[in-house]
């Protein structure tokens, strides 16, 4: 396969991103017949016009779903309400479990009892704030520059204070999963304390 201009690579990764919903770099790379390195420049001059929204290793489609939490917070609000019904399902007493910045995570964190002998740690201002309501719980806020979209604090300072904890249960945003890759999330500022959460478990 001859080398593709720019435009032409731009318009196979747009037609890709509409199929799938997301790219991956690597592919890219290898189904365009370029490096790694060209891709991901025209990934980020795709995503400044706003046609895709990079995540570490390639990028997704643009949706509501990554724009900021208060937007976030109206969108599929059935879907989320199931997905913390589930999620408080998993947590057991005396746990410490760590709540990510997200509209998800705000839905279980209204769910959690007054009563229910927990630590909770999170990264959100707004999830804190739900648990003044409930002063049996303990919680601990994860300190840091808010991030605007993430709805919480992701910079070197959580993630040094996230990598101080052991979590019985940690709850997450994930935005694609690729077999063989593993998970993507919607903003790269926010990877590092996902990968930091990784290693956090008792």
């Amino acid at each position: 396969m001859s080398k593709l201009l720019p435009n032409q690579r731009h318009e196979a990764i747009l037609t890709l991103l509409q199929q799938q919903g997301q790219v991956l770099a690597v592919e890219m790379a290898e189904r365009l017949n370029t490096t790694e390195a060209t891709i991901r420049r025209d990934l980020r001059q795709l995503a400044a016009q706003n046609l895709c929204k990079r995540i570490y290793g390639g990028a997704l489609a643009p949706t509501p779903a990554t724009g900021p939490i208060e937007t976030r917070l109206h969108l599929s609000g059935d879907e989320k309400q199931a997905l913390a019904l589930a999620a408080l399902a998993l947590i057991k007493q005396d746990q410490v479990i760590f709540l990510d910045a997200g509209s998800t995570h705000l839905y279980l964190a209204d769910l959690l009892p007054s009563d229910q002998r927990l630590t909770v740690v999170t990264n959100s201002l707004s999830i804190a704030a739900k648990m003044l309501e409930r002063p049996g719980i303990r919680t601990i806020l994860i300190g840091g520059e808010l991030d605007a979209d993430i709805g919480g604090c992701v910079d070197a300072k959580a993630v040094q204070e996230i990598d101080g904890f052991y979590f019985d249960i940690a709850f997450t945003g994930i935005c694609a999963y690729e077999p063989g890759s593993g998970f993507f999330g919607a903003e790269l500022s926010g990877c590092p304390v996902q990968e930091t959460l990784a290693d956090a478990f008792r």
